[in-house]
């Protein structure tokens, strides 16, 4: 498949024409058809060159095409996958790293946040952060261990919707002597 690019995103309702090349490495050169794919069912076919197939008025998901070539020989060669999305990405899970951490008194631990739309592909995430005790922790997801002992909730919370949040534990142990 030439087009469209793997990971692409459309809007709802916009037509995707799905191309493909192929030749026939085992005989004169010639393909016969060229069928494309949206998973497991076929789409169309076409016998001529350029191949292509257009996939109208396409409804909001993930599509994985497919292409498959045929020669005269009924030979058949099917090329690797392009997944394609269709809707305008949103956040809808943010992610904090590490996802627990053990750290002494007095000493720091850095926590990040990422972000996945609603595919399952990497989307930014904008969080607050905050702490339910055992220390602080600042806009930037650095946590400073305060209190000796137990385990503690950091929470990372989109800051645009403040509904769509994450959770990390810290436990703070006492600190070494020197």
């Amino acid at each position: 498949i030439t087009s469209p690019a793997n990971g692409t995103y459309y809007n709802p309702g916009d037509d995707i024409l799905i191309e493909a090349s192929a030749s026939d490495g085992d005989g004169d050169g010639t393909v016969t058809k060229v069928e494309f794919y949206e998973g497991l069912t076929l789409l169309g076919e076409d016998v001529t060159e350029p191949y292509s197939f257009p996939f109208d008025d396409v409804l909001e998901g993930t599509y994985v095409f497919r292409a498959k070539a045929t020669d005269p020989n009924d030979a058949t060669r099917t090329s690797g996958s392009v997944t394609v999305y269709v809707g305008t990405p949103e956040l809808s899970v943010v992610n904090v790293s590490p996802s627990s951490a053990t750290i002494e008194t007095g000493t720091m631990q850095q926590f990040s946040a990422s972000g996945l739309d609603q595919f399952g592909q990497p989307f930014p995430a904008d969080v607050d952060w905050s702490a339910d005790s055992g220390g602080v922790i600042d806009e930037n997801g650095l946590f400073v261990a305060v209190d000796l002992g137990g385990t503690h909730t950091i929470t990372a919370t989109d800051s645009a919707s403040g509904t769509i949040s994450a959770t990390a534990s810290v436990t703070i142990e006492a600190g070494g002597v020197c």
